[in-house]
């Protein structure tokens, strides 16, 4: 069974039992913090020690999710929110599995369930379903996210962006109303899919022989991978143009909104799909 621990931002401070039962550090507060653009209420600054291949579930349904390389072995997870909420608007909720794994979730809507998984609605009554999809001037609650080197990192969000940076090991990313922007280091395998957003990912190396799947429907891709790339390539969009940096040997008939064919020696699985924008696939410099 996971330790959980669910705090509002203005319930009262857990015990030291709570902290040992989260193996975390857990500061909850609402300070008021004006950078001179606006001013951000910190709901929750967590850390712990995460091993090398583990996981970090991020969570969110308002707002925006960043991910940067942490300097040590410690991961940590900031959460503000751009407006005071209130003691019912916003709940954050940690859960520590036995295997060494993390989910970080914001909870907006009263009864709902959050997990590896994603969320599941409690209530089904219209306004929860809308304050759920933030609706109702619901709180934005954006997070940063530091990992250690070798994380894996999975993010989520429905109404709100995600930017990742220096990533590593396996990284999942989606959102429907937002774009999507990643630079990776050395990645195993990479998902990034939305459905209002474009999607940028630059990845310096890749190990392993993990897929690499990118997709959307209203916005381009920009795909820059390293100079050598051995892939089985699908491209594809309806309303927009395919290009590529690469020598190709296509298989099938040549079509200007799909293409199927092999870079290198083939191998990994990429593929990259819009509806309404252009598709390009860039070596990186």
């Amino acid at each position: 069974m996971p330790n959980s621990l669910s705090r509002s931002p203005l319930s009262p401070r857990p015990s030291r039992a709570a902290y040992a039962a989260c193996g975390a550090v857990l500061a909850l507060t609402t300070i008021a913090c004006d950078s001179g653009e606006r001013r951000r209420y910190e709901v929750i600054d967590w850390n712990a020690p995460v091993a090398s291949g583990h996981w970090i579930r991020v969570r969110n349904t308002s707002g925006s999710v960043r991910v940067r390389r942490a300097d040590g072995p410690v991961a940590t997870v900031r959460v503000e929110s751009r407006t005071r909420p209130r003691k019912s608007d916003l709940h954050v909720v940690i859960d520590s599995a036995e295997d060494g794994n993390y989910v970080v979730c914001a909870v907006l809507s009263r009864g709902a369930r959050c997990d590896e998984e994603g969320y599941r609605m409690g209530s089904r009554s219209f306004w929860n379903r809308i304050r759920f999809m933030g609706g109702m001037r619901s709180p934005q609650a954006d997070f940063t996210v530091l990992v250690p080197a070798g994380t894996n990192i999975d993010a989520s969000s429905i109404n709100g962006g995600i930017t990742i940076e220096d990533a590593s090991g396996t990284v999942v990313a989606k959102t429907v109303n937002g774009g999507i922007r990643a630079d990776a280091g050395a990645a195993t395998s990479f998902t990034a899919t939305t459905v209002n957003g474009g999607i940028t990912v630059k990845v310096d190396s890749l190990t392993g022989d993990g897929d690499l799947t990118l997709k959307t429907v209203n916005g381009s891709v920009t795909a820059e991978l390293p100079p050598t790339l051995n892939a089985d390539v699908h491209l594809e969009t309806v309303n927009g143009r395919l290009t590529t940096d690469y020598p190709l040997t296509v298989n099938g008939k040549l079509n200007p909104r799909r293409l199927d064919a092999t870079v290198g020696e083939g191998g990994r699985n990429l593929t990259i799909k819009t509806v309404n924008g252009s598709v390009r696939l860039a070596k990186r410099e």
